[in-house]
């Protein structure tokens, strides 16, 4: 019978996942460059062959005209009319109440920043349970566009609000602290997202970006690779994107699977509140 050490079977272990550990990166950086260079996007393998098989099913299911999302088909985002202000402020009150509360909201971020002690961002999960009311910012024209974009009708996938705030400039440009750098959602490429300005927003108070579809293209041609490797890509991301600035109530319907996005930068004595509703087919 074969004896091994346990420092012989400790190398062992070692080596294995070295190169299990190789292995795996190796299919990570083939999968993220099969998602750039098939799909033009960096959302991921996985989530665009799900939206491909999803958007195959949808073809057979079709039960609804679909002109009214041509726009939102070819440049991958669509400002649409306001909710009504006097709606906004209802909900924005009940909001206000819970943001800042230990019990109501929580940390918002990434694992990493919030392990270090940076917090820049809390979060409302589930507001329409939270604030039945803020289900109003489904306004009848967002569904018939989200019908009309997927033939079908469609769930709620998830509903949130929340709050950022400002971060010192070489934090923000170098960390990612609350989806403030460039990127794709890791979703089914069918999903998508209304952004609802829950105030008044404008440069100083750090609004949503995104880029068009064809942009998001672009981008990965010059060098756009993932979050943390941009490539020369910087100033034309910057150059392109749409910023989400206006009145509370603003509503802005995206595929942020297929378009790159990013939070903005707010300004010091600055913050920015936003609900965020996910859509898919059924």
């Amino acid at each position: 019978m074969l004896q091994t050490t346990p420092s012989l079977s400790r190398n062992v272990g070692k080596a294995s996942r070295a190169v299990y550990g190789k292995i795996a990166g190796t299919a990570i950086r083939l999968a993220e460059r099969a998602s750039r260079t098939t799909f033009g996007n960096v959302a991921g393998l996985r989530s665009n062959l799900d939206g491909a098989v999803e958007e195959a099913r949808l073809r057979f299911r079709r039960r609804y005209p679909t002109d009214a999302a041509k726009t939102l088909r070819s440049i991958g985002y669509q400002a649409l009319t306001p909710v009504d202000r006097g709606v906004m402020e209802r909900i924005r009150s009940a909001y206000a109440t819970m943001i800042d509360d230990e019990i109501m909201s929580r940390p918002n971020g990434h694992g990493v920043a919030l392990r270090q002690g940076l917090c820049f961002s809390r979060i409302v999960e589930d507001l329409f349970e939270k604030i039945p009311e803020a289900s109003a910012i489904v306004t009848d024209e967002v569904a018939a566009i989200v019908r009309a974009y997927y033939g079908t009708d469609f769930k709620i996938q998830g509903t949130s609000a929340w709050r950022i705030q400002h971060v010192p400039g070489d934090l923000f440009q170098n960390m990612d602290l609350f989806s403030n750098r460039w990127h794709c959602d890791n979703r089914p490429t069918t999903w998508l997202k209304i952004f609802v300005h829950l105030q008044d927003i404008s440069d100083a108070d750090g609004p949503f970006h995104v880029l068009s579809l064809q942009d998001t293209r672009q981008a990965i041609k010059i060098g756009f690779a993932n979050r943390t490797s941009y490539g020369s890509s910087l100033e034309f991301l910057n150059a392109k994107a749409y910023r989400s600035v206006g009145p509370m109530g603003s509503i802005l319907l995206t595929n942020t699977t297929r378009c790159l996005h990013r939070a903005g930068l707010a300004a010091e004595d600055h913050s920015r509140d936003m609900i965020e509703v996910k859509f898919a087919p059924v």
